[in-house]
């Protein structure tokens, strides 16, 4: 029956459709070479099928719409990471979300670092953080360790406790929260990050503590200077 004809032709072109779309760019060309396939025919001979004529436009129309289809996806996809590079590039420009601990810190410290809602999108943090949860390597970026454990949650920001552990003899790659760390060598030290929920403001979390004589020392450094405000490192305990 005609009936059932059309929609086997409609299904087809539906089917066809899908199919130009997971064939990318090469999707296109299959319904231009349908339309050229008819138009190659001299003329006397095109008017002898004229329902292959309308399938030939239709399949022209058809290609140009999926073509433009593919143009704009291209487009929205290279603004979409655009947008993240330009996120990242001015999150690398804040000193507070680029710090580092400061080399000879003995096991057993603890101290607060405040973690900027603006230190993201997590992502950006890929290639600066080393191992995972349970010790991340002490070249780490603080605020990333704390982005991928879930101590700060993307966006919100917090105060974050890191505690120096014993180092370990190699750091795999982790994926959590959205953030995969990168692997690394063994070190000496390494630290884990835990939430802060209470009875520490950002005003003193600036990543300083006080030594047996009174006098503050800084354990943390930006990585985006070259030289910090302090070099002594805690006294062993």
């Amino acid at each position: 029956p005609a009936g059932g004809w059309a929609s086997v032709g409609c299904g087809l072109y539906i089917l066809g459709w899908l199919t130009c779309w997971f064939l990318g760019p090469c999707g296109p060309i299959c319904w231009f070479a349908t339309w050229a396939r008819h138009y190659q025919r001299p003329k006397e001979e095109r008017d002898l099928y004229p329902r292959e004529a309308r399938i030939a436009k239709l399949s022209c129309c058809t290609g140009i719409t999926a073509l433009a289809g593919h143009i704009v996806f291209v487009i929205v996809m290279l603004v979409w990471w655009g947008s993240g590079d330009l996120a990242c590039t001015a999150m690398y420009a804040k000193p507070q979300c680029m710090r580092l601990l400061k080399p000879g810190i003995p096991v057993g410290v603890q101290f607060p670092v405040y973690c900027a809602r603006k230190c993201g999108p997590a992502r950006c943090y890929e290639k600066y953080i080393a191992g995972g949860p349970d010790g991340y390597s002490d070249d780490s970026l603080i605020c990333g360790a704390a982005l991928q454990s879930g101590a700060v949650e993307p966006g919100r920001g917090g105060v974050v406790m890191v505690t120096i552990i014993d180092g370990q003899p190699s750091y795999p790659s982790t994926k959590k929260n959205g953030l995969k760390s990168r692997t690394a060598r063994g070190s000496m030290t390494s630290f884990i990050v835990q939430p802060v929920f209470q009875g520490i403001s950002q005003n003193a979390t600036n990543g300083t503590w006080n030594n047996s004589s009174g006098s503050e020392n800084t354990i943390v450094r930006n990585m985006t200077t070259a030289t910090s405000t302090s070099t002594t490192a805690p006294p062993a305990t």
